[in-house]
């Protein structure tokens, strides 16, 4: 399970390295979303093959292929859409500095709240 969570925390990096490399280095809106949306048409597979949960008859399906990449991904993406539509947010700037920490802090809190929704929504079982 260990190596489940540092994969997670790869994919989580990974897709900052792409938000970053989208809005710092491409020069046109669109050519940064296409960047950041082929980074996530790579990590989301990842994630599913990622989740250690495949042979665990407590877990739903679905909780692998919508609550992995959204556990995993949703806070990266959401940062992304929020500087992407921020013009004077555009590029990497001085802000990441402390928005950085304070995105992964949120990233945490969301994981351990959707999985407390997957077991509201009856997606997996104790």
């Amino acid at each position: 399970m260990q190596t489940y969570y540092q994969v997670a925390f790869v994919l989580f990096v990974s897709l900052y390295a792409a938000k970053a490399l989208a809005l710092g280095r491409c020069r046109r809106h669109a050519t940064a979303v296409a960047v950041f949306v082929a980074a996530l048409a790579v990590v989301v597979p990842l994630t599913w093959l990622n989740s250690p949960f495949w042979s665990d008859h407590g877990v739903e399906r679905k909780a692998i292929f919508i609550g992995e990449p959204l556990s995993t991904l949703l806070i990266p993406t959401l940062s992304f859409l929020w500087d992407w539509t921020s013009p004077r947010l555009r590029g990497i700037t001085p802000a990441w500095l402390w928005r950085l920490p304070l995105e992964m802090l949120v990233a945490a809190l969301w994981f351990v709240f959707w999985s407390l929704v997957e077991l509201v929504l009856g997606w997996t079982y104790i």
